[in-house]
This record gives structure tokens, C-alpha cells and sequence, in this order.
């Protein structure tokens, strides 16, 4: 897996380089997770979607069953203003997308918390390792 850093001022991620060459680093927390939270999962039939948006989705769903989907619907919060309600929702897709590292045995826990700001909301995980080490991946801007 390539490693990729986010960095939150541009709201973007980036992969890895070292000396000309992209960093294979293996089983990579942190890029498993960037990549959970921000692979669009399919809107469920009664999400409220953004103005002019489809339900999206990542391709690769359409080749499993319905239970077993990829991706996060944080995507559904970018026209979404900061209140409480969203920072609930964006804590909410975010357990969603990063279910399967626990259920795969990568992870112990993994515990969201959101910042709320008047114009943004911010996103902060926490996982706990089947070893007891936390490794902890914030802040992530979702709104604003």
C-alpha cells in the first residue's frame, strides 16, 4: 500500500515520496484510514444528498453484496453547515467507513471525536491496536 498524508490546511492528501521514490510502507494505519474516510460510499436511500449530487459510490461495491461496502458518506456533509447535528452525522460515517479494520482484526477499537467550530468541523480518530498502542490521526477537516 502507498502511503499517503493528509494535510488539512489544503484539505488533500498526498503520497509519500523519499528520494525520488514512492514509499511502499506496508500496512500503513493512517493511509488505510485516509483512505476509508474519503472513498465515497454509496448514499443510502434516506440520506438528504448535496444540491445536484448522485447517490456516488465506490465502483467496487457493485461487485459485492450490499453488506459489504467500501468508503465513508462524510462526502454527504461538504454543502453541510457546522452544527451539532453534522458533527454527530461526520462521527457517525466515519465509525461506518473504519467498522472494517476492527471487524478484519487490524485494529482493537477505533473511537472518533469531532471538533465544532462556528464554521468547521474537524474529525479525530483514535485507534487502539490489537497490542494495546494507540495511534491517533487528527485533525481532519470535514466541514467548512
Amino acid at each position: 500500500m502507498l502511503a499517503i498524508r493528509y494535510d488539512n490546511a489544503r484539505q488533500a492528501g498526498d503520497l509519500v515520496y523519499s528520494r525520488g521514490v514512492l514509499l511502499d510502507s506496508g500496512e500503513d494505519l493512517e493511509t488505510a484510514t485516509l483512505i476509508s474516510l474519503f472513498t465515497d460510499a454509496r448514499a443510502q436511500p434516506s440520506d438528504v444528498l448535496p444540491v445536484g449530487s448522485p447517490r456516488r459510490g465506490y465502483w467496487a461495491d457493485s461487485l459485492s453484496d450490499d453488506s459489504d461496502t467500501f468508503g465513508s458518506r462524510l462526502w454527504l456533509l461538504s454543502d453541510a453547515l457546522a452544527t451539532a447535528e453534522n458533527a454527530r452525522l461526520a462521527e457517525q460515517y466515519a465509525l461506518e467507513a473504519l467498522r472494517w479494520l476492527a471487524d478484519e482484526g487490524h485494529v482493537h477499537e477505533t473511537i472518533t471525536e469531532t471538533s465544532l467550530t462556528h464554521d468547521s468541523i474537524s474529525l479525530s480518530v483514535s485507534h487502539t491496536l490489537i497490542d494495546g498502542t494507540r495511534v491517533t490521526i487528527d485533525p481532519i477537516k470535514v466541514v467548512g
